[in-house]
Parts: C-alpha cells; sequence; structure tokens
C-alpha cells in the first residue's frame, strides 16, 4: 500500500523516540502490506477498529499506542491522521463516590 504520512512520524518521534522501533515496525507492515478489503486488514491485524470506514484506528499494544487513519482499499493508500497515547491508557474512570456534585 502507498503510506502517506512520514512528516506526522517523524514529528511524533520526535518527541515520543521511546516508541521508534514500534511506530516504525508499523510503518513498514503498511508499506508492504496489500489489503483489498477491512476485513483482509483486520485478519492481519488483533488490535483493529474497522467499525467507521474509511477510518481505521490501530491499538498496538502492549506500546498503548493509538495510529488514527484513512485507509481507501479501492486505490491501496493508507492516510496517517494521528498517532497518539491509546485514550484507553488515559480514560480516568468516574466512579459514583468520587464525581463532582
Amino acid at each position: 500500500m502507498r503510506f502517506v504520512g512520514q512528516t506526522e512520524v517523524a514529528a511524533f518521534l520526535a518527541g515520543s523516540p521511546a516508541y521508534d522501533n514500534t511506530v516504525k515496525a508499523w510503518v513498514a507492515e503498511m508499506k508492504s502490506g496489500q489489503w483489498d478489503s477491512a476485513t483482509a486488514l483486520a485478519a492481519d491485524f488483533q488490535h483493529v477498529d474497522v467499525s467507521a470506514l474509511p477510518w481505521v484506528a490501530f491499538y498496538l499494544l502492549p506500546s498503548a499506542l493509538r495510529i488514527r487513519t484513512l485507509i481507501d482499499f479501492r486505490i491501496g493508500v493508507v492516510l496517517l491522521l494521528a498517532i497518539d497515547l491509546s485514550a484507553a491508557r488515559h480514560r480516568i474512570q468516574t466512579q459514583p463516590w468520587n464525581r463532582a456534585s
């Protein structure tokens, strides 16, 4: 597939060098992969959300990264939208006993 987003990858890794290997491995997988549908993509990635096509979110575990993309399977293009720490990692559960009244 054609990957668009090298600038975003470089910007993220400049601020988060600890994720260098993880993100570069994911980019390499995107560039070398050939998926013709969301079903084929989901078969290769265990933690991927394809429920809102063309938006696709990859969750890279255990690094807790979320990579948000737009994918056009017809022309074989992956457009990187954002790389960030997974929302699940930062979500603070509000329980009945700690809600502000």
